[in-house]
């Protein structure tokens, strides 16, 4: 498992790499440019998550609505904050949204189930 220290590390030593590099003016205004689309994705989670949990604190909570499988209100806001902000990003294409889950279980060594959701998200290609 990589602790923080080391993902701190390696993004230190990527970020004196690239200072040493000299990229070129369009190369950082794609940078720029990605950084802030970056930044709206993170905006986009932030306000979908903190609403959610508003939610669930003090609309559910108080109607007795229990979340499932004992979730807590954070952990279930935080959730839905990514998958809110994942199906927007994608434009709640399907396709795209099978895919998103096989990278998923990819992530988390479920080689064979998600080779099957990959194979289910080629299909977008073979209609076009």
């Amino acid at each position: 498992m990589t602790t923080r220290s080391e993902v701190t590390k390696r993004m230190m030593v990527r970020d004196i790499a690239l200072d040493g590099c000299g990229i070129g003016a369009e190369v950082e205004q794609e940078l720029r440019e990605g950084m802030a689309d970056v930044a709206g994705t993170a905006a986009a989670f932030i306000k979908s998550a903190s609403g959610q949990l508003a939610y669930n604190l003090l609309t559910n909570k108080p109607c007795g609505v229990e979340l499932r499988n004992g979730e807590t209100p954070a952990r279930h806001a935080i959730e839905h904050g990514l998958i809110t902000t994942l199906s927007g990003l994608i434009k709640w294409d399907i396709y795209e949204a099978r895919r998103l889950a096989a990278e998923l279980l990819e992530d988390a060594n479920d080689h064979e189930e998600a080779a099957k959701l990959f194979e289910l998200a080629k299909g977008k290609a073979e209609q076009c």
